[in-house]
């Protein structure tokens, strides 16, 4: 078996490797938990979201928002948040689960005038 000898500059190579893969894997990470927030904003929670003081961030029912992201965010319960959103797509706000059929009803209504 061959040894290798550790050179400075291959230390450094190798720093400038594994700092590079920090950085990405960093963007990665926030770029999945803006996806997540985005998803989630405007459906509510299923359960009362708590900072580690016992404030409510978001109390159940209540829709996610930025701010309210932005503070569990803060307080380290982002995760707890996201978890707790109700996926049901009927809570969009301004969504109804049928909004496709009362389209659809009022272009036959009109074609039957």
């Amino acid at each position: 078996m061959v040894e290798r000898r550790r050179t400075p500059r291959g230390d450094r190579l190798w720093e400038q490797v594994l700092e590079k893969v920090r950085h990405l894997q960093a963007r990665m990470r926030e770029e999945s938990e803006r996806r997540h927030i985005a998803e989630a904003l405007g459906r509510p929670v299923r359960r009362t979201i708590l900072d580690a003081d016992g404030k409510v961030i978001l109390d159940f029912g209540e829709p996610v928002t930025y701010a309210a992201a932005d503070e569990a965010r803060r307080a380290g319960v982002l995760d707890a948040l996201l978890e707790a959103v109700d996926r049901d797509e009927s809570h969009r706000k301004g969504e109804s689960r049928h909004k496709d059929e009362s389209h659809h009803k009022d272009e036959s209504h009109r074609r039957e005038e």
